[in-house]
């Protein structure tokens, strides 16, 4: 069973995508035992504002950035290994990645510490650059909530209203990881009811 989810981010600005995190993390804790914790460089607006709302932080020992260096991910696997091996719970821990280039600097890490790994994206239509592929591999579960789109005209040249698709969930087939297929199945459920 799952008793930690933990969301890396590796920026210091705050956007829609934080915002969207700490909900799914606050509604998390607020229907489950789960606890949740936000990993990220210190003192900055997103550790400000999970603080705010309840949610426990960890600095991630690292200067906030938006961009992925190769050799720095590579030469920061064994700190990034212990922060998420200190942080989990023993009796299953899960990392959250909501953009690709936190799920290339902490899928890895993650995946080395046995544990599961969650890669949140809004549109993977546009996941067609190398790295960003490679990157996929660390994810044992993926969620995706594509973007609005139109249907064709009827036959009487009437457009059909736009419709949402609503939550995508792929997940890889295998037995060690049906928690974490359980878990966040159990997830998409309630937010396709929202």
């Amino acid at each position: 069973m799952i008793k930690r989810v933990i969301f890396p981010f590796r920026g210091a600005e705050l956007g829609g995508s934080h915002v969207a995190t700490f909900t799914l993390a606050k509604a998390i804790q607020g229907q489950s035992s789960v606890d949740c914790v936000v990993l990220c460089a210190e003192d900055t607006l997103i550790m400000k504002e999970a603080r705010r709302l309840g949610l426990r932080t960890v600095a991630s020992g690292e200067a906030p950035t938006g961009r992925n260096n190769l050799a720095s991910d590579i030469t920061r696997i064994g700190n990034r290994r212990r922060i998420l091996e200190r942080e989990a719970a023993a009796d299953g821990c899960v990392v959250h990645c909501n953009d690709v280039n936190t799920l290339r600097a902490w899928g890895l890490p993650a995946r080395l510490s046995a544990m599961g790994v969650v890669y949140h994206h809004h549109a993977l239509n546009r996941m067609w650059w190398p790295p960003h592929l490679v990157s996929l591999s660390y994810a044992n579960a993926i969620i995706s909530a594509f973007p609005t789109v139109r249907t064709p005209p009827s036959r009487d040249g009437d457009a059909t209203p736009p419709r949402r698709s609503i939550l995508s969930i792929s997940t890889r087939q295998s037995t060690e990881r049906s928690s974490v297929r359980a878990c966040w199945r159990s997830l998409a459920g309630r937010v396709t009811r929202w």
